[in-house]
């Protein structure tokens, strides 16, 4: 007898991440090293096409991308050195790393509605998540 299995493809939407490592003299040592480690994890489980924007905040902000990058081999390879380029001191400037953060999202915020409004008027559907 033979058995038959029906499988599900399902595809998933592109997503946009936000990370910001404190490098901070706090973090030195095992601290930074486990900070990269996550932030890799999270780039690694990344798919071509997702976007990611990732900082680095000590006494002062560190972009590790130019804004939201998009996914791929090279540019995962880019930000993995880039990670891996991290070093721990200074002092936690929180405030500032919540800034750049939010001028970063509001900057892609306007753009995916732009986006947004250019499929609609293409007759696009489900462009409003």
């Amino acid at each position: 007898q033979m058995l038959s299995i029906n499988t599900l493809a399902v595809q998933r939407k592109t997503c946009n991440v936000h990370i910001a490592v404190d490098t901070s003299g706090s973090m030195a040592g095992s601290r930074m090293r486990a900070a990269q480690e996550g932030t890799m994890r999270v780039l690694n489980a990344l798919s071509d096409g997702d976007r990611v924007n990732v900082m680095g905040f000590s006494s002062d902000v560190t972009q590790i991308t130019d804004g939201y990058e998009q996914i791929d081999a090279r540019m995962k390879s880019k930000i993995a050195n880039g990670i891996r380029g991290m070093r721990a001191g200074g002092r936690t400037a929180l405030h500032d790393v919540l800034l750049a953060s939010c001028h970063s999202m509001l900057a892609l915020s306007a753009e995916l509605r732009k986006f947004g409004q250019v499929m609609k008027q293409l007759g696009g559907t489900d462009v409003d998540s």
